[in-house]
């Protein structure tokens, strides 16, 4: 966590955090951590146990954890993770919605009659193969088959009708109304045995330009181009944080290789330095030694002449 920490003239330690005090001498000012109320994710932020503020926390580890996980600001859910989800929960959504575009093509009205709008002529059963369960909260995680379609596979759009006047003697059909402005029409429309070719267009809806790519502000990508530049982004905040995690290892590195010339100790040095001074101390010693014996011939071998 970003602090600052210091020591007074009395010799006491002092810590700050977001310009107030968590440590003055030997009081002590507690922290907490609790659900945030405006958080609809639930996220858990740390606040000053006296009066319940918010802590400014603006660096170190705690704040690239929050930056990584998530957090709310305001009704604003951000962050990393966030905005991945964010990206994906789009690519499904926008899938689902383009895929239920193709499959139900055909409407019911009021009345529940099928309804052809004006100027289609052909189109697939009025189903829709993916919903939403929970309508208020569309994402990937409410995204499920239709359950009318799990019920009766048959009503899988996998061809494509066309309308005739007359109810015709073999295929499925139904009695649809047509609306041509304040005119109604009844038709029939027909889906012949074998027919795949709505199938087909769901299968090629995945070449489609239906994803607004980064940059753009008109659909320019598929789903695939999508996914990939979501997970490009993610390579490529990988390897930024990676490349910030060695600069700062190195600059530590840098730094205390510094302070170590300064006040630490070279093993190497001292050991050249012993090894200088013990034989400046033999020499000593032995030029001890030579004084001590020339002292001892001249106060015990000299001066007995005359004796």
């Amino acid at each position: 966590i970003n602090i600052q920490a210091y020591e007074d003239d009395k010799g006491l330690a002092q810590v700050i955090i977001g310009g107030r005090p968590l440590v003055q001498g030997v009081h002590f000012y507690g922290l907490v951590a609790r659900e945030d109320p405006a958080s609809e994710a639930g996220y858990a932020g740390v606040y000053w146990e006296a009066d319940g503020e918010p802590v400014q926390v603006e660096g170190g580890t705690l704040r690239g954890l929050m930056e990584m996980r998530g957090y709310t600001v305001g009704s604003e859910e951000v962050g990393f993770i966030p905005s991945i989800r964010n990206q994906l929960d789009t690519l499904a959504v926008t899938f689902a919605d383009e895929f239920n575009a193709i499959h139900a093509l055909i409407r019911r009205d009021d009345d529940g009659n099928l309804v052809l709008p004006h100027g289609l002529s052909t189109g697939s059963y009025d189903v829709d193969f993916f919903t939403f369960t929970d309508p208020n909260n569309e994402g990937a995680g409410t995204i499920t088959v239709n359950p009318v379609i799990l019920e009766d596979l048959n009503k899988i759009a996998a061809a494509t009708g066309f309308l005739v006047d007359k109810p015709p003697t073999e295929g499925h059909y139904e009695l649809i109304t047509i609306e041509d402005g304040q005119q109604k029409q009844q038709k029939y429309v027909v889906w012949e045995t074998g027919d795949g070719s709505n199938a087909l267009a769901l299968a090629q809806l995945k070449h489609e330009l239906t994803m607004v790519l980064p940059g753009n502000e008109q659909p320019t990508g598929t789903f695939e181009d999508y996914y990939r530049a979501v997970i490009g982004q993610l390579g490529v905040a990988g390897q930024e944080a990676r490349r910030m995690v060695e600069n700062q290892e190195l600059l530590v590195s840098q730094l205390q290789n510094n302070r170590e010339s300064v006040s630490g100790v070279s093993l190497d040095e001292e050991m050249v330095n012993m090894i200088r001074f013990q034989h400046a101390y033999n020499a000593a010693a032995r030029m001890v030694t030579v004084i001590d014996e020339m002292l001892d011939r001249i106060i015990n071998q000299m001066g007995l002449v005359g004796r």
